[in-house]
């Protein structure tokens, strides 16, 4: 069942403005984003320590037309860290600014990631690096990993679908 407003009604607009209000706001997420991984090239390193880290793993099974099972296998890091900025303590969590589809439900974390887990113990030492305009905010690698390229992608694609719905729905009728 398709509902469908007359061209120009009341509910056509409102429709419309949704989509525009869901595009831009997808827009304007993933710039902030990509803006705050471009200046974490730039944040200040500090010593962290691991409270808790690991790996978790999950296997997607699926059937293709033929009927063939197809398994993959999910690794997702899992990782909090404690560090010190001019006495007060902080938690951090993140391994990149955009790590959205980090070890999601179909992909893989980068083994560099799973590696880098896998090398520090609860309890010891390892560098993470710190907003100096807010300090609450840190990461372990900086800049974008190749999956938060991904992100960027999809999320621009999104919006510029959804924008380009709003317009298609304002201006017909």
């Amino acid at each position: 069942m398709v509902i469908e407003f007359p061209p120009g009604s009341i509910m056509d607009k409102i429709v419309g403005v949704i989509f525009f209000a869901i595009g831009v706001y997808v827009l304007i997420s993933i710039l902030c984003d990509v803006f705050r991984s471009y200046q974490s090239m730039t944040w200040l390193p500090v010593e962290a320590v691991m409270i808790k880290n690991g790996i978790s793993y999950s296997e997607n099974v699926s059937y293709d037309q033929d009927g063939i099972k197809q398994t993959s296998h999910v690794y997702k890091p899992e990782i909090t860290y404690k560090y010190e900025i001019r006495g007060v303590s902080y938690n951090g969590n993140r391994i990149y600014w955009i790590d959205a589809l980090l070890g999601s439900k179909h992909l893989t974390a980068p083994m560099h990631v799973i590696d880098f887990i896998g090398e520090i113990d609860p309890g010891e030492k390892f560098t993470v690096y710190f907003d100096p305009t807010n300090v609450k905010r840190s990461v372990v690698f900086r800049g974008v990993s190749y999956y938060g390229v991904f992100d960027i992608c999809i999320s621009l694609i999104a919006s510029a679908l959804c924008i380009y719905a709003a317009i298609t729905i304002l201006t017909r009728g």
